[in-house]
């Protein structure tokens, strides 16, 4: 078992948003508007925030 699993989803965590910084330009050079795509990401947290906060109760 990990003794430290926060630092496991901290190195998760950032890698996706490593990926989420290198992709969300794409969409955005295609005429889709690039506030849209943070209101898109922001939504997909909340799943996220959920399972972590089930995770640590």
């Amino acid at each position: 078992m990990i003794k430290r699993p926060w630092l496991l989803f901290a190195f998760i965590t950032t890698v996706f948003w490593g990926a989420w910084g290198a992709l969300i330009e794409i969409p955005g050079n295609e005429g889709f508007p690039v506030t849209l795509g943070y209101i898109i990401w922001s939504a997909t947290m909340i799943p996220c925030a959920l399972v972590g906060l089930f995770i640590i109760r």
